[in-house]
């Protein structure tokens, strides 16, 4: 699962990279990836309600600065405005899959029903794994 976080982490800088509008690699310095500016610029569109730049200070907190409580809350915002993706790693982590210490099956249950009604098919088969766990008395 790592593997696919890693490449999901690539490909969302990849896609950032270029991008006018868009926050990209500063420096290869992991420390500057985002100037303070920019989190600053970042910080106030989710703070309104943009997922995206919510999930991009996801990714920079939990990435770049390793800093899970900010990325967490990074993460949560991006779900709560309605990111598939985000609602689906969020479901990943109240399941155990980043950090045992906060397993919390209803909590994770409920961000994989959000991302699966919001089309996130890993959501969809998340659910029916959970589901067939549940029928087998796990």
């Amino acid at each position: 699962m790592r593997y696919i976080r890693t490449i999901f982490f690539i490909g969302a800088i990849l896609s950032l990279v270029g991008c006018s509008n868009r926050v990209g690699v500063v420096s290869t310095n992991a420390s500057s990836f985002l100037t303070g500016a920019q989190v600053t610029n970042l910080t106030q569109k989710a703070q309104f309600g943009d997922r995206d730049a919510a999930f991009k200070l996801y990714l920079f907190y939990n990435e770049i600065k390793l800093d899970r409580d900010t990325s967490l809350k990074w993460l949560t915002k991006a779900a709560e405005c309605g990111d598939a993706g985000a609602q689906y790693e969020i479901g990943l982590a109240y399941d155990g899959e980043f950090y045992p210490d906060l397993i919390d099956m209803a909590k994770a249950k409920y961000w994989f029903r959000r991302a699966a009604d919001n089309g996130n098919i890993d959501a969809k088969s998340k659910l029916a794994e959970l589901q067939m766990e549940n029928a087998n008395g796990k």
